[in-house]
């Protein structure tokens, strides 16, 4: 019980020292760059609120991956619990569309589901399903931002066809 209230405590703490620093960076960095934050119908505003998330989920799955290069299980372990608490503290995708609520939420509940089985894998020391399940985590992370790109690209279009004037590109 001590250990996992250690456990518990540090994962709180890198945490929130990945997010500080995130949120105190004045310039984004390339990876910044490349992570689309999650769209939303709100204004640029509300857009910039979810990239310090990705960005740490970012630096979190480059976590597992040099957990799992080095065999360092306690890595892979702390980086997998980080993501899911992570994911569980980002803002909500609030949309119009019901049905795009239910497909991201779809997303949103695999991430969690898979970066649990990481950390339990990790736990178990079972390196083979640990790579597998991250795998399907950075899977389930590539559906779900081009499902956004798509879905992003296809408003932009909307709105230039009703308005060309009020094009958001």
């Amino acid at each position: 019980m001590k250990n996992l209230q250690l456990s518990a405590a540090v994962l709180l703490s890198v945490t929130g020292i990945v997010l500080f620093s995130v949120l105190r960076s004045p310039s984004a960095t390339q990876a910044d760059d490349q992570v689309r934050p999650i769209p939303t119908e709100e204004t640029q505003d509300a857009e910039q609120s979810i990239r310090p998330y990705m960005h740490a989920k970012l630096v979190h799955s480059q976590g597992v991956l040099h957990g799992l290069v080095l065999e360092d299980f306690s890595r892979i372990a702390l980086a997998a619990d980080s993501l899911r608490v992570t994911s569980r503290l980002s803002p909500e995708f609030v949309s119009d569309d019901v049905l795009d609520d239910e497909v991201y939420k779809h997303f949103q509940l695999e991430f969690l589901r898979l970066s649990t089985r990481l950390g339990e894998l990790a736990r178990d020391e079972n390196l083979e399903g640990a790579a597998f399940t991250y795998n399907s985590l950075t899977a389930n992370c590539m559906a779900c931002h081009q499902y956004l790109r798509e879905k992003d690209a296809a408003e932009t279009t909307d709105n230039q066809t009703a308005d060309p004037q009020n094009s958001r590109r």
